[in-house]
Parts: structure tokens; sequence; C-alpha cells
């Protein structure tokens, strides 16, 4: 019988893996053609050499990885390799394999479930694969629950072009596609780093954020002040979390003198939070604080609003 174990010293050395047999048959595989993944053929053999099996079970033995091994009679049939540092709200699955012959018994589907599981645990809202192109290896991950990401982690496409990028939601469907509407906000706001086009104008920086990248419209105020007002039923206190709008009291300076119309900015959830200041810039949420207006004063931290709770902001309420 298999059972499936968290990997540890007394289970696991660098050469538990010297028996497994990694050997997988490839007929066909995913291209990208025109736009679209569409199957083609391309006959190969994928295996390990010792070294290589070495190497590996180095790498998922290191205290960079969450690491479960399905035993057979204490020999290693299968594991699972997680990165235990998040990348943004992904959990990367980073190795996963089955050995030859116990492949199409629901080793896998076990492993998998125990990934989603960690990433759970983590706060992760998805696991993200850079998943090898065999047509069998996609129809596990797409049989799983995954499905293409679509703004991939970078480095790792351009580490494995041919590969195909997935994620696999552990959260619940609006969950997830909040999920999708932070990412894109974030990275949008990113592309603007340095850029003086919204001096002045933090709140429109962070509408722009959302609405422009995602092909939404939604409720604010004409000012960061006003806005904070109208979420003020859902303020919250302490580090914001990723995708949250953050709110500053904070004197401007207008034709008629000095002007509460506060400031904001959206986190990135590590505590660092994006802002249109003078240039769009990444400060630490309270180290706004110590920015310098025009009228000589400083930011005040006031809290942060859920994404959530900004979209379901209703007009005139």
């Amino acid at each position: 019988m298999i059972k499936i174990e968290l990997l540890s010293e007394t289970n696991f050395c660098l050469e538990s893996l010297d028996s497994y047999n990694r050997k997988q048959n490839v007929n066909k595989v995913y291209r990208r053609i025109d736009g679209e993944y569409v199957l083609v053929e391309c006959k190969y053999t994928e295996n390990w050499d010792l070294s290589q099996k070495r190497s590996v079970a180095k790498q998922i033995s290191s205290d960079d990885y969450i690491t479960y091994i399905a035993l057979e009679n204490d020999t290693v049939v299968g594991f699972i390799g997680l990165l235990k540092k998040l990348n943004g709200p992904y959990m990367i699955l980073d190795m996963m394999q089955v050995s030859s012959e116990f492949r199409g018994q629901g080793v896998g589907r076990r492993l998998f479930e125990l990934g989603k599981a960690e990433a759970i645990k983590a706060g992760a809202q998805a696991l993200y694969i850079s998943a090898c192109s065999s047509e069998e290896t996609i129809a596990f991950y797409r049989a799983m629950g995954s499905g293409l990401a679509s703004i991939p982690i970078k480095d790792l496409a351009e580490k494995e072009p041919y590969d195909l990028q997935m994620i696999c939601p552990v959260i619940d469907c609006d969950r997830y596609s909040e999920m999708k509407l932070t990412e894109n906000m974030i990275r949008w706001a990113e592309c603007k780093l340095g850029s003086t086009e919204y001096a002045g104008w933090c709140l429109a920086f962070i509408e722009d954020a959302l609405e422009i990248s995602n092909h939404i419209e939604i409720v604010g105020g004409d000012s960061a002040k006003e806005s904070c007002e109208m979420y003020k039923d859902a303020l919250r206190g302490g580090v914001p979390e990723r995708g949250a709008f953050v709110f500053y009291e904070c004197l401007c300076q207008s034709e008629n003198g000095p002007v509460n119309w506060g400031h904001c900015g959206v986190s990135f959830g590590d505590g660092r939070v994006i802002h249109a200041w003078d240039v769009v810039r990444i400060d630490d949420y309270l180290a706004i604080e110590k920015l310098t207006t025009l009228t000589g004063d400083h930011p005040k931290y006031l809290g942060w609003v859920a994404l959530e709770r900004v979209l379901n902001q209703k007009p005139g309420v």
C-alpha cells in the first residue's frame, strides 16, 4: 500500500531517488500557434540519470521546499515539491513526479491535493505550475482543476519557454476572480513607476490601475478623502492586504490654501504601497507618513480597504 508522508530526515536522503523511474514516453506536446495552444506530434523520452536524481533529491530536501513523498515499502515512488516562499498570491508547485510503474493509480491526485492544502495553509490563492507541455501532463493538471495563467510569472515562463504556465485556484471562484483583478491592477501600476503623469492625482492613479487593466468601472469619490469616507465602514488598520486601497489624511495645496484631499495607494501585501506622489513610486505604508507635501505637512495613515469592498460600492451610497 502506498503511503504519503512529509519529507523528513528520517524518510529521505540524497540516495532516495536512485531507483526512481522517471521515464516518460512523449508522443504529442502543446505548442502555441497563432495565439492558441494545439497538440503537435513530437516524440521523445524523458528520463533522469543518477546525477540528475541526486540533484533533484538535494533540491526537494532543501529548506526552501515543502515536499511530500509517496512511499511503497519505504521506496519513493512519487513526490511533490512546493516552494515555501510565495510569489505574490501563488505557491509555486516546482516539481511533481510519479514513478512510471505507479502512474494511473491515483498517487498524483493525492499528492496534488496535499499541495493545494499547503497553499491554503500558507495563505496562497492558487498553485502556480510551469507545466511540461506533454499531452499527458497537461491532461492531468486540467483534471485537477488547473487552467492557463492569464498573467504568467515572467521568470518562470522565460526559463522554460515550452512549458505551459498554469494556475489552480485553491479558493472559491469569486475570490479567484478578485485575485485576477488584483494582479492585473498591480502589474499595470508597476508599469507606471517613475511616471509624472499622475503627480497630484493619487486617486485617479489607483482607480485607473484597477479599471483600465480589467476593463471595468468602479464607484469612488472625487478625492482620496471622499473615497475613504465612502468605504469607512470597512476601513482596517495594520499591514494592508494585497490589492487593498490604502488611505491617508493629507493636506494638499490648492488655490485657496491647504485642503485635506487625502492620499491613497495600492498595497502589495508585504507592507509596500505603490502610489502617485511627485512620481509613481513604492514606499513602505508607514514610511509614506514621512513624505512632505507642498504645505510642509506629512500624510497620516488612516487604514486600508479590501478590494472586495471597493468593487461592491454602489452608486449614490
